[in-house]
């Protein structure tokens, strides 16, 4: 029975490896930003922290409405430059008369470093995608965190919970900034059904050789023949 803990054990490890991220105190990340001057690429930069940030903040407004502006849509017009990935992955997915806008967030990552970043949205004939800097695409904020490469899994974002959407309002979520894929969570299946096999095959090959013995131990014992 000594198995069991092993199957235990490493079951455990496997789970830990496919979803690090989970048990993770979600951050406070709109409070953080107020009070924060350290914010990569903030586009309310300030000098000064805390306190002081917060009231040169409410000079612009609340801090609501503050983190709501950094949060927000805006058209992508002649002085947003699409690199090369971007554009193609917008003509490809939007169509080349697409309208393109610009879909912030802000981050939280692993290392407690914040960043007020971006991503395209591109809206053709019918349909919306987000296109990120390495001009991959995506359907909704779910498809984004299962797919993109911008993001580790202890990353946290504060975005718009509608992604895709140009009308403004609507929640804003915390979530992590990447997700387990399903082929992970496939392999950390077959991998925990390879390891229940060998183990349940260890133990019967235990139980096997524990009989073997018992029935040479019970075996009658030949009498030993007379010497001459």
């Amino acid at each position: 029975m000594r198995a069991r803990p092993l199957v235990v054990a490493v079951l455990a490890a496997l789970l830990s490896a496919a979803c690090g991220e989970s048990g993770a105190e979600e951050p406070d990340i709109a409070a953080e930003y107020v009070r924060s001057n350290q914010v990569l690429n903030d586009p309310f930069a300030t000098e000064s922290c805390c306190e002081d940030r917060m009231a040169q903040l409410a000079a612009m407004g609340s801090p609501s409405a503050v983190v709501g502006s950094v949060l927000g849509v805006a058209p992508c017009e002649d002085s947003c430059e699409l690199n090369d990935a971007e554009a193609a992955a917008v003509r490809a997915a939007a169509g080349a008369d697409a309208d393109v806008y610009v879909r912030g967030m802000l981050v939280k990552h692993g290392d407690g470093l914040l960043e007020a970043a971006s991503v395209l949205i591109a809206r053709g004939e019918g349909n919306a995608v987000i296109v990120d800097a390495d001009g991959g695409t995506y359907e909704d904020l779910d498809d984004f965190r299962a797919g993109n490469d911008l993001f580790e899994r202890e990353d946290w974002l504060l975005v718009a919970e509608d992604m895709t959407s140009i009308s403004g309002g609507g929640p804003i979520v915390t979530v992590t900034a990447r997700t387990t894929p399903p082929l992970v969570w496939w392999l950390v299946g077959t991998g925990a059904a390879v390891v229940a096999a060998s183990v349940a095959a260890v133990l019967v090959r235990a139980r096997f050789r524990r009989r073997i013995g018992l029935a040479e131990a019970m075996r009658p014992v030949s009498p030993a023949s007379p010497t001459a």
